[in-house]
């Protein structure tokens, strides 16, 4: 699993991008949270032959959380009937990065 912050669109929109490898299932969809906050879901983009990518666009309240979070769980499933795989990704150097872009 790979994960971007980045601007994007015209009106360069912070947002999350995360690769996962092929073979998930793509109908339960992809889920995320900051530590132990609210889950939020992110939208399936494309798949290609390095993986699978979906994507969101943060608002103040997630971009604060990941700037103040220690982990990001990101969680999707590689079959209907499977547990869901959870993988643990640090926020560490989140704020930095982000003051990089220029994004308070």
């Amino acid at each position: 699993m790979s994960l971007t912050l980045r601007k994007v669109g015209p009106e360069k929109k912070l947002a999350l991008i995360v690769n996962v490898p092929l073979g998930v299932y793509l109908a339960t969809g992809i889920g995320a949270k900051v530590d132990e906050g609210e889950q939020f879901n992110l939208i399936w983009q494309t798949c290609t032959q390095q993986g699978c990518q979906a994507a969101l666009s943060l608002d103040e309240a997630k971009t604060k959380a990941m700037k103040s979070g220690e982990k990001l769980l990101v969680g999707f499933k590689g079959r209907p009937d499977a547990k869901a795989v959870t993988i643990a990704a640090s926020l560490k150097g989140v704020t930095a990065g982000l003051k990089a872009l220029g994004v308070d």
